[in-house]
């Protein structure tokens, strides 16, 4: 859920400030856009959880992930990260007409969302990683060209992502197996979260858990979450 802020405009009136993305990054994740930075980030902050737990938080929303609060006319508004984000259409909807509108809205706009997702190769990289969820979550990237055959990027980039990869294979590699290092001590530390008993408790496909974690960070919140738990157990539904 995207951060607020609360901040005063008067005596009786309060306004919602955004501080950052709706979207928050899997530990495991930050390497694709931040590079080796992103993947030391990710391992110090694992490593401050073993000094306490104080900017640790539960991750509530779920899935769909809302957003509601009041906008600066003070109306209060319901809807999710997507439609809060949106550019093409007002996704911050003010009542249940709007938001019925919304959705329908970016049901029409399915195809061009996708094409989005494959607009970078760090989001390309994040999309295998998802599908591998399905599939398994062992030995990645050694599939990925397989994978990326089957995917629907054009013929074009595909060989421009193929040359790279020849002519970096041994990064390339390098970079999966920091994924899967961070994965593992992540998971791990998740397991010994869930297990603690708190005044909230929650069951993923009756297992102990809940989506997962929020970890603060200064230069970006990092979402602590199972995927080959609560994001299996999501993908598995049929919407």
């Amino acid at each position: 859920m995207r951060i607020v802020e609360f901040k005063n405009i008067d005596q009786k009136r309060l306004v919602l400030k955004e501080l950052s993305p709706a979207r928050i990054h899997h530990a495991e994740d930050l390497i694709f856009w931040e590079g080796s930075a992103g993947a030391m980030r990710a391992v110090q902050q694992l490593e401050q959880l073993a000094k306490g737990t104080k900017s640790l938080t539960i991750k509530w929303d779920g899935s769909p992930a809302v957003v509601f609060g009041r906008n600066p006319n003070g109306e209060f508004i319901f809807t999710d990260k997507h439609g809060f984000m949106a550019k093409s259409y007002d996704g911050r909807a003010t009542n249940p007409e709007d938001l019925e509108g919304a959705i329908m809205q970016r049901a029409k706009d399915k195809s061009t969302l996708a094409g989005m997702k494959l607009a970078d190769f760090p989001n390309l990289l994040y999309t295998y990683l998802n599908s591998k969820v399905d599939t398994g979550l062992k030995g990645l990237g050694n599939d990925f060209v397989k994978w990326l055959q089957t995917s629907a990027v054009t013929e074009v980039k595909k060989a421009r992502i193929m040359n790279y990869i020849k002519s970096n294979t041994q990064a390339f590699m390098a970079l999966w197996k920091v994924v899967s290092g961070i994965m593992i001590a992540k998971d791990n530390i998740i397991k010994q979260l869930d297990r603690s008993k708190g005044v909230v408790n929650a069951t993923v496909n009756g297992k102990p858990g809940g989506e997962g974690y929020v970890l603060k960070s200064p230069k970006g919140n990092i979402k602590l979450v199972r995927r080959s738990g609560f994001t299996k157990a999501n993908r598995a539904i049929n919407r």
